[in-house]
């Protein structure tokens, strides 16, 4: 994603091309969401959990739904307020130059965590199986290993 902006800002600059109309962005976006399978998939496994089925499903529905719409206006328009306060810094170079590396950092981040956890989680896995082939070659009866779960 970073190489493919950085591709399209360079391209941009060099065309002297302007941004696309309000009205143009608005379109690309409400495709975009609404092309995008991720909410299907979000809500179809969140709404259920809440959703009584000896009630009217409707207006639980919709209760739910429109949580979700005004959640998602009031954090989509502190995140426009802030994005508007501090625009002329983000259009700078230093600005978008901080920009790059704190996302790029980020992602970073996010990706050594991911490899750490999963680090973690075949480490878990082969102990597990270490200790019950241990077991079965003393001739121990073997029982299914107890987890626990992240939260308590």
């Amino acid at each position: 994603l970073h190489v493919r902006s950085r591709r399209q800002r360079q391209m941009c600059i060099e065309t002297g091309s302007q941004t696309p109309a309000k009205r143009a962005l608005f379109k690309q976006s409400l495709l975009l969401g609404l092309s995008n399978p991720k909410a299907l998939v979000f809500f179809s496994a969140l709404f259920p959990q809440f959703i009584q089925p000896e009630q009217a499903i409707l207006p639980q529905f919709l209760l739910l739904a429109g949580t979700s719409l005004c959640n998602a206006f009031v954090f989509t328009s502190v995140y426009v307020a802030v994005a508007f306060r501090f625009r002329h810094y983000f259009l700078s170079a230093i600005g978008q130059r901080w920009v790059g590396k704190t996302t790029g950092g980020v992602f970073i981040g996010f990706a050594a965590a991911l490899v750490a956890t999963n680090t973690i989680l075949s480490l878990r896995s082969h102990l597990i199986r270490t200790l019950v082939d241990i077991k079965y070659k003393k001739g121990e009866v073997i029982t299914s290993p107890k987890t626990t779960s992240v939260g308590g």
